[in-house]
């Protein structure tokens, strides 16, 4: 039943905002279990917005695959590191609700998992590191991540998301929203070939008439 589990990214991205501000709101010290569901749907956020393979989204980088550039976070990720042997650039997204609870994560949360003291906003743009830590203050590994993941999107949308799946629903999106930009979605899923991007294609195109045939 995976069509049950398909949801638009920006569902998935307000769910994890939603968690993300209330948290923020609440008047009790930041703790490592706090800290580490912030990074929970911060994590499952992103990846809807910006659908990486796992492995390169938990080895990112601050001051190295992530850069702030003229107040944008700009991600680099050279070819060495990705499956299909290509780089990838993207800027990370900028609107205000986003900027906001990635730079909570950074001066706040993230300080908190590795045992130091909150930087200010200032000092943000030197942070060296991984991005994901764990509660152990060490580096989240690809497994960690994806477990994470699971748990934080069972809590928040009733059902869990693997970050795999989290690929299909940007494809889906795509399809279903702008299937003439089908042809781009290739290097958004950072696929070194069409065929692979068309296989989602068809994938999604099914799972939305099996979920129509349901309802109906």
């Amino acid at each position: 039943k995976k069509h049950v589990r398909i949801r638009p990214p920006r569902e998935i991205w307000e769910a994890c905002l939603s968690f993300m501000q209330q948290m923020a709101s609440e008047t009790s010290s930041p703790g490592i279990l706090k800290g580490s569901r912030y990074r929970d749907a911060l994590a499952l956020g992103l990846l809807a917005l910006r659908p990486l393979r796992r492995r390169n989204m938990s080895q990112l980088i601050l001051g190295e695959h992530l850069k702030l550039n003229n107040s944008r976070w700009e991600c680099d990720i050279p070819g060495k590191e990705t499956k299909d042997g290509l780089p990838i650039n993207f800027i990370l997204p900028t609107d205000k609700y986003f900027i906001m609870v990635y730079q909570r994560y950074l001066d706040t949360e993230r300080q908190v998992l590795l045992k130091e003291s909150q930087v200010d906003q200032d000092e943000i743009r030197d942070l060296q590191g991984p991005l994901w830590i764990s509660t152990r203050g060490t580096a989240m590994t690809a497994h960690a991540l994806y477990y994470a993941v699971i748990r934080i999107s069972e809590e928040l949308l009733g059902s869990p998301i693997y970050p795999h799946l989290l690929r299909t629903c940007a494809a889906s999106a795509i399809s279903n929203e702008s299937p003439e930009n089908i042809l781009a979605s290739c290097r958004v899923l950072g696929h070194s070939n069409l065929t692979t991007t068309l296989h989602y294609y068809e994938q999604s195109s099914m799972l939305a008439a099996g979920e129509h045939l349901s309802e109906a």
